[in-house]
């Protein structure tokens, strides 16, 4: 796993964050973030992933975090569901304030998918002040992992681009 590659978004006014992951077991248990909680935006293809490995990465960053997941990539509906089932399995309401919100985004754009995830993710009250960063984890694609630091090393090129 190469180092994280750190940046900031002046609209959201978070930490941005990039691990570009070999394998489903690099993601890590904790990050070093500003504030307490997390924006995960996972880009994967989990198509040929197990259920056991999808619990895994959600155990993780459930445990470290993670006030918002945002999924994007083949079978991100179904990474999507197994995180809100290990959420609910360990006694946790999907329905009340301190709830960990969850999305997918099959049909955007991965352009379309970055904007989302930096700027219109409001975790639940809970979770809503301590959440100063936007964790990307990108696992197995750099091709995706480098559009992605482009992104996050000059936000307001990624907002011009879909501003338009």
């Amino acid at each position: 796993m190469n180092a994280p590659f750190v940046g900031h978004d002046v609209r959201s006014n978070r930490q941005l964050i990039l691990y570009d992951l070999a394998t489903v077991d690099d993601v890590p248990e904790s990050f070093d973030i500003a504030g307490l909680y997390f924006v995960a935006m996972l880009v994967w293809d989990a198509n040929n992933s197990t259920d056991d490995e999808i619990t895994v990465i959600s155990r993780r960053l459930i445990s470290a975090g993670c006030a918002y997941l945002c999924c994007w990539g083949r079978d991100c509906e179904r990474v999507h569901g197994l995180f809100d089932s290990e959420w609910n399995a360990n006694g946790f309401d999907n329905e009340s304030d301190d709830t960990i919100m969850t999305t997918w985004h099959d049909d955007d754009t991965l352009d379309e998918f970055i904007c989302f995830s930096m700027l219109h993710t409001e975790p639940t009250n809970k979770y809503q002040n301590g959440c100063q960063s936007v964790i990307a984890l990108v696992i197995d694609d750099d091709s995706l992992a480098s559009r992605i630091q482009d992104a996050f090393a000059d936000p307001s090129q990624i907002y011009a681009k879909l501003d338009g």
